[in-house]
């Protein structure tokens, strides 16, 4: 018999007691069986054609057997205490997910890290949690006797099946939203890794479309659904579309995630854990790619109180809520505003302005606290303008001042930890036209 660790290749022949004595004949569908005459793999029933394998001391012929009801069940049951054993590994499974996400979240707040750093530690421990947690199914696997299908039929048959599921269907949800909403409707995860720097970026990808797809469909369909095969397909491919569901957190995203379980473990019972992962995998893949398509799309111009501004494709525009003209967010949740506020008409030079910052005699607006030390003047196309370093709402960040006439604007950046943020916030400032 063919293993790779705990899994199974059915299209061999198996070995071991179970097997002795009894009549083995291989399904159309390359699933081999013994001791009944319908296939648990694809439900097929035998024929007199199907192929008969050799034979067991005291095996009975396949044509013998054709013409004989079976004696046994059609499929298997396995024992309640073997499918309770793997229900409680899974929900230790989903358990220790809980775990290191809340563990993650709170040494992030605790450490007072950027948007961008609690990615990258995020992407950290969730390499270290899919580890351990293959490894830990894997071994549960072989103590228990839950041995998953790798393929069933042609290994890329079913790899291409998959894919062409999976990235179908993150077409066909990505452009539905677009009709509905107007705009693009990104997956959250997708759209923080697409404006990344290369380095977090390639890690995200490994973890979205390897490590998640293979993980995930080893324990939620190679392991749960195969353990409770017994109790039938449908019951097997619910209960594990709820339990894959259940583990990722977003429990206002339920039934789409258990929609998307209800798929992959069908193909799970067609093709094996080749089907299921190259789906899951695709799926995930071309989310990303629609992240990464409008990221980098076209610059983005915005206007606001007369003001005008171009950014990134990266960048999205938002309503902030802050009172600002113009608002919008990009990398790593980098939050860039655009807003202004009328003051002394003899502020108006830059060095007067400058100087009452440094002395705090000019009143800031809420929520904004400057280091003084900071303060420079720069020339930009718009005119010269106060460039100073800022704590902006609790967040790093660098505010640029512009006066006109009796107007004063105020051009503020949270970087969210992103060095790519502060490179297209210069760009953004070289762009900005007042009125």
């Amino acid at each position: 018999m063919a293993r790779i660790g705990s899994l199974v290749d059915r299209r061999d022949p198996p070995d071991g007691p179970a097997w002795d004595g009894a009549e083995q004949w291989k399904c159309r569908c390359g699933y081999v069986n013994a001791g009944f005459d319908r296939c648990p793999s694809c439900g097929g029933r035998r024929s007199p054609t199907d192929g008969e394998l050799p034979r067991r001391p005291g095996a009975v012929s396949a044509v013998d057997a054709w013409e004989r009801p079976a004696a046994t069940p059609t499929v298997p049951r396995r024992r309640p205490r073997i499918d309770s054993k793997v229900a409680r590994t899974v929900a230790g499974v989903i358990g220790l997910n809980v775990v290191i996400q809340a563990a993650t979240a709170s040494l992030a707040a605790q450490s007072g890290a950027e948007t961008g750093d609690a990615i990258r530690l995020s992407l950290f421990s969730g390499l270290l949690f899919f580890a351990f947690t293959a490894l830990w199914v894997l071994g549960r696997s072989t103590v228990l006797g839950v041995r998953p299908v790798l393929r069933s039929g042609g290994a890329l048959t079913g790899v291409a099946e998959g894919a062409v599921v999976g990235g179908g269907l993150a077409i066909m949800f990505t452009a539905v939203a677009y009709l509905v909403s107007g705009h693009p409707v990104l997956d959250p995860v997708a759209a923080l890794l697409a404006s990344e720097a290369v380095g977090p970026l390639l890690i995200g990808v490994f973890v979205l479309v390897v490590a998640a797809p293979v993980v995930e469909e080893l324990v939620f369909r190679g392991f749960l659904a195969e353990a409770l095969r017994g109790r039938g397909r449908r019951v097997a491919g619910l209960l594990s579309a709820a339990a894959f569901s259940v583990a990722h957190l977003r429990f206002d995203q339920f039934r789409y995630y258990v929609g998307m379980g209800l798929v992959l473990v069908y193909l799970y019972w067609r093709r094996g854990l080749a089907g299921s992962v190259a789906a899951h995998a695709a799926f995930n893949g071309m989310l990303l790619v629609a992240a990464l398509a409008v990221a980098h799309g076209p610059a983005l111009t915005l206007t606001g109180g007369g003001a005008t501004v171009t950014l990134p494709g990266t960048w999205q525009p938002t309503d902030a809520g802050r009172g600002d003209d113009i608002a919008a967010v990009g990398p790593s949740g980098a939050w860039f505003g655009l807003g202004h506020q009328e003051i002394d008409a003899t502020e108006v030079e830059p060095e007067h302005f400058a100087q009452n910052l440094r002395t705090g005699r000019f009143v800031l607006p809420p929520g904004l606290a400057i280091d003084p030390d900071s303060i420079t003047i720069i020339a930009l196309p718009a005119g010269r303008a106060v460039s100073v370093e800022a704590d902006v709402q609790g967040h790093e960040g660098r505010v640029v001042a512009l006066v006109r006439s009796d107007r004063l604007w105020w051009v503020t950046l949270t970087t969210g930890g992103s060095a790519r943020a502060s490179s297209d916030f210069n760009d953004a400032l070289l762009s900005l036209e007042l009125p």
